[in-house]
């Protein structure tokens, strides 16, 4: 469930990567961060159910695969240039 990566540091230190697959599948990547991902989704979706939701907009494909990245720099790096711009998109 998404509840899990919204404790502090974490949800600036993951973000949700979904691309198209499948044999028609164009293989576009969306990134969608954990905040944004709560506020669209509830704290109780987990993430292949939001993969099931997902159209591909360029496509229209409904095969969806998901991944959980993460920001590799360390806190200090996080703190200093602060949260990578993945982890602040969103699906607009």
């Amino acid at each position: 469930m998404l509840a899990a990566y919204e404790a502090g540091w974490q949800t600036d230190a993951y973000w949700l990567s979904f691309s198209c697959a499948g044999e028609q599948g164009c293989h576009r990547i969306v990134d969608l961060g954990i905040r944004p991902a709560i506020a669209r989704f509830g704290r109780t979706m987990t993430i292949r159910g939001i993969a099931r939701r997902l159209r591909c907009s360029e496509c229209g494909g409904r095969t969806i695969i998901a991944q959980v990245s993460a920001d590799c720099r360390g806190a200090s790096a996080r703190d200093r240039d602060g949260p990578a711009p993945q982890t602040l998109a969103n699906l607009a």
